[in-house]
């Protein structure tokens, strides 16, 4: 689930709001270069909110074009690319990370209007891998918080 970040940020591709994304990741606060949102019609219409910096660490949330305010939890159905979904990648160079397992998506505000969607997050993963049997990592994403004027793939690229 990797984007472009560069070219989607909201700042420099487009003159307007700043979007930001943040959290702990296992406990140490995760505070990202680049943080997007963009509205992508790939299989069903969802917004893709992101929080990347140089090395390819990542925290992607998955939410439906229509997203209401309020609160879903994500559970093993998270993933599927039905509606709410939260994963985690440590870097470019590995499989190391995963899919939200447990933990909620919140949407606090959500203006279709103007394209911007606020709120907070908290998950925990399991691993995109396992290799050979080996116990691959498990994350815990906690105090997660998104701010994203998110652009509009069909119109705004």
């Amino acid at each position: 689930m990797s984007h472009n970040s560069d070219r989607c940020n909201k700042k420099d591709a487009k003159t307007g709001g700043d979007s930001s994304l943040q959290a702990k990741i296992d406990g140490i606060l995760f505070e990202p270069e680049f943080s997007t949102g963009v509205l992508t019609n790939i299989a069903v219409a969802t917004i893709s909110i992101s929080g990347n910096d140089v090395n390819g660490k990542q925290i992607s949330l998955l939410v439906p074009e229509d997203a209401p305010v309020g609160t879903l939890s994500l559970d093993k159905l998270s993933g599927t690319m039905i509606g709410y979904t939260a994963s985690y990648q440590v870097d470019n160079s590995s499989d190391d990370g995963g899919l939200a397992v447990s933990g909620f998506i919140t949407i606090a505000a959500h203006d279709r209007d103007t394209n911007h969607i606020k709120g907070s997050f908290s998950f925990e993963t399991a691993p995109f891998v396992v290799l050979d049997g080996d116990p691959a990592p498990t994350y815990s994403i906690t105090e997660g918080a998104f701010d994203v004027t998110y652009l509009d793939a069909d119109t705004d690229f």
